[in-house]
């Protein structure tokens, strides 16, 4: 059983690009500060005006744990893991380790980039994904 997200009115539209594998950001239009995740205003200077843009969905680690009592029945370890996204430094967005699931292979700073977990849903329902880091691969 994997626990699945359930949109509100400020994420829908979020979750609704991770699911078309997609990551959104939201850019307000007054004073132009990039926020994560979804909300209706603006925490610096309180505008309800904003557009999405979308991310690159490439960042670098900064911090992950290791599960090994997991709530939800889901087999462990597996890990959760924090990445700083590469569009501005005070984004920073949790999501699953697609490598090992011990965590072998992280490392504060390494690059990552953002792969895409479909769920299975009952037939009829909207498609729904989450997000799982993975390594860059190294350029030749």
């Amino acid at each position: 059983m994997t626990l699945r997200p359930v949109p509100d009115r400020d994420s829908a539209r979020w979750w609704a690009a991770v699911a078309e594998h997609r990551l959104l950001l939201q850019r307000c239009t007054a004073c132009g500060h990039l926020r994560l995740l979804p909300r209706a205003g603006c925490g610096r200077c309180g505008s309800f005006d904003w557009t999405d843009q979308e991310a690159a969905g490439t960042g670098t680690v900064v911090s992950w744990t290791v599960v090994h009592r997991a709530v939800d029945g889901r087999p462990t370890p597996y890990v959760v893991v924090l990445v700083r996204l590469d569009e501005a430094d005070h984004l920073v967005l949790p999501g699953a380790w697609a490598g090992e699931p011990d965590g072998s292979g992280l490392a504060a700073g390494l690059p990552v980039r953002a792969e895409y977990v479909d769920l299975e849903v009952p037939d009829g329902t909207d498609r729904v994904a989450l997000v799982a880091w993975a390594a860059c691969r190294a350029s030749a």
